[in-house]
């Protein structure tokens, strides 16, 4: 009884302290800045001739991005990236009556970075990102499908530690770019392709890898309606140097009449671990894309 008292004062105390730091950290003036990107995609085909036989399909695709950017004690800046995006697709082939329900965009994505200005060119960071998926993924071989990742299987987090900087910043675009130290814990239960060390007889469930990161981030406005962003980072394992990471993501988002516009995406991917080949998705999508 003695204990479950003690515990309950040093939880109250526990919690006032917290409320009184978030009540002195918001009161500050700062700096705040949020923005939410919505977009919805449809797309449907038909197809009856020789080339493919009789073939349809039909994709819905949602992709969701949430921006927060705030700063307080005139020192701190915080910059919060989150993105949802999920996707599916219906196919049905008439010569072997097969239907598929697949996944396209499926992914949970967080990226957040707190900065200490100090007023020079370059300003010290932390940061922390995460990656997983939403649903189920498969992956389709001959006249079947092989699931490949799920919910929290693998699920990726990183903490990163350095320096970053604004290169180019107006009205038109903007280049950030950062370099630092960075840790990478990925944790898969069944789907242990990026855990996995090939050469070991067991199957790892649990990788841990340190190494040097460096990113860069890019915005660029063509015309009033034409868009362009770019993030492309890379990172090099510090107990396997010949082992690289690399990713770009490139995006051109045209807005054609109110909230109806045209996205065009290129993803390219390279991981060693994986294949020693270029992993690319590319896509053109027509729908709503709207922000606030």
């Amino acid at each position: 009884m003695v204990i479950k008292k003690s515990f309950l004062r040093i939880l109250l105390f526990f919690s006032l302290g917290c409320c009184s730091f978030c009540f002195k950290l918001f009161s500050q003036p700062s700096e705040q800045f949020a923005k939410a990107n919505l977009a919805v995609f449809l797309n449907q085909s038909l197809n009856d001739d020789w080339k493919m036989g009789k073939y349809q399909s039909f994709e819905c695709s949602s992709a969701n991005e949430l921006l927060f950017k705030f700063s307080f004690f005139d020192r701190f800046f915080c910059e919060s990236k989150n993105k949802v995006a999920i996707g599916c697709k219906y196919e049905y082939f008439e010569s072997n009556k097969n239907r598929y329900f697949l996944p396209t965009d499926n992914i949970i994505q967080s990226d957040n970075m707190l900065k200490y200005l100090i007023g020079w060119k370059i300003d010290p960071y932390v940061s922390f990102s995460l990656n997983t998926q939403i649903t189920e993924s498969f992956r389709k071989y001959q006249n079947s499908i092989v699931p490949t990742s799920k919910f929290r299987d693998p699920i990726t987090t990183q903490q990163g530690l350095g320096f970053a900087s604004i290169l180019i910043k107006n009205n038109y675009s903007l280049i950030e770019t950062s370099l630092g130290a960075t840790t990478k814990q990925i944790r898969a239960k069944r789907y242990t392709l990026l855990t996995d060390n090939r050469q070991t007889k067991e199957v790892e469930k649990y990788r841990a890898e340190t190494g040097v990161q460096m990113r860069f981030d890019l915005m660029h406005k063509f015309a009033e309606k034409v868009e362009y962003r770019g993030k492309f980072d890379a990172q090099l394992n510090l107990l396997d140097k010949k082992q690289w990471i690399c990713n770009a993501d490139n995006e051109i988002k045209v807005q054609l009449w109110k909230i109806f516009g045209i996205l065009i995406k290129l993803e390219l991917t390279y991981n060693e671990q994986v294949s020693k080949r270029i992993g690319y998705k590319q896509s053109t999508k027509f729908g709503i894309i709207t922000s606030f």
